[in-house]
């Protein structure tokens, strides 16, 4: 990625003992609140999780802006907790569970976004094949998995908008950067 680092980053509360998106990828690191540290170290080696004093991360903004604000890499993705595997959505949906299949569509999206100077990405947060033309389209929501290219980057969750923070944030970078990419593939399978 033209000696920019990627990193995939899966935040998770309260879910130690049912998380599944980490067997689904190559390399990752999931982000939890410290007093849950001890129960995710049950099922997430050491050297892949991130523990966070619990009010630094208390709320979804606050996760998505100190994983951006934090990581080590220059592009990034984050990805929820509670997938089983993902799809490719054009006229159909094909399941997709290869770890290395899943890394790489990541890391795709991840160059595009670099070779377009794109700050923002994310999935739609429909898996209905017919709601699908093209493989890049525009919808205002985001789905369970988002990109940041942190050079260009210019949006930010924002705690006062609440639950519409992901839309807050798809409309502050059409504002600020004048586009986001909105990818078809690598949303989550509900089959």
């Amino acid at each position: 990625m033209n000696k920019r680092k990627f990193g995939i980053y899966i935040p998770s509360y309260k879910r130690a003992a049912t998380i599944t998106t980490h067997k689904l990828l190559e390399y990752y690191k999931v982000v939890v609140r410290k007093s849950e540290e001890d129960e995710y170290l049950k099922v997430i080696p050491k050297e892949n999780l991130i523990a966070v004093p619990d009010e630094e991360i208390n709320n979804i903004v606050k996760v998505v802006n100190w994983i951006v604000d934090n990581s080590e890499e220059d592009v990034i993705a984050m990805i929820d907790d509670d997938m089983n595997d993902l799809i490719y959505r054009l006229d159909f949906n094909e399941k997709i569970t290869d770890p290395e299949v899943i890394t790489s569509e990541l890391e795709r999206i991840a160059q595009l976004m670099v070779d377009l100077d794109i700050g923002y990405g994310a999935v739609d947060a429909s898996i209905a094949p017919w709601n699908y033309a093209q493989e890049f389209t525009f919808a205002g929501t985001s789905g369970g998995l988002r990109w940041f290219n942190k050079k260009v980057y210019k949006a930010r969750f924002d705690e006062k908008i609440g639950y519409c923070c992901d839309t807050d944030a798809v409309l502050q970078e059409l504002l600020k950067n004048r586009i986001i990419l909105k990818p078809k593939c690598c949303g989550q399978a509900f089959l």
